[in-house]
């Protein structure tokens, strides 16, 4: 069985190659510009309920109704993508001698002036719940904006193909 039905692997790789490099741009203009990430502002009452969260969500939404078919794909790659956050929040991994980190306490030159606050990359079992629920989301618009039937029938005829 193809999980990744064609192309769409490529597309996907894409989409979160975009994400990343906006990632790291949003963390550049924020280690040296804002000074403070906005997006760990918590919007409810909850542990992880902040606007990563929010931004985890939308983006598994938007994957969820580009790549309906690819369930399971995505569904593997944000549990993948959150345990990448951990190894990077937990090693020190250093790219042309700093370490890998997007806020953190740092000096003029993005280098590191407390240890203890350094920690920034983190993944978080929260936003798996967080992907996996924008996945449905997607799924489910998509299945409305396609007239409410066309994702069913495909299933379905990929089901009858594959037995």
């Amino acid at each position: 069985m193809n999980i990744l039905y064609g192309d769409s692997k490529i597309k996907i790789l894409f989409c979160c190659l975009v994400v990343i490099i906006f990632i790291f741009t949003y963390g550049y203009v924020v280690r040296n510009y804002l000074k403070k990430d906005v997006l760990e502002n918590n919007f409810a009452e909850c542990q992880g309920c902040d606007y990563w969260a929010v931004t985890h969500f939308a983006f598994f939404t938007f994957l969820g109704f580009m790549f309906p078919q690819n369930l399971l794909l995505l569904t593997i790659f944000g549990i993948l993508w959150e345990f990448i956050e951990t190894l990077i929040g937990t090693r020190e991994i250093k790219l042309s001698g700093r370490r890998l980190m997007l806020v953190g306490s740092t000096d003029e030159n993005g280098n590191v002036t407390d240890p203890e606050k350094d920690k920034w990359w983190y993944g978080r079992v929260s936003d798996v719940a967080f992907n996996t629920v924008g996945i449905v989301v997607g799924i489910t618009l998509r299945m409305y904006y396609d007239g409410g039937g066309t994702l069913c029938k495909e299933a379905c005829e990929r089901i009858k193909l594959q037995t």
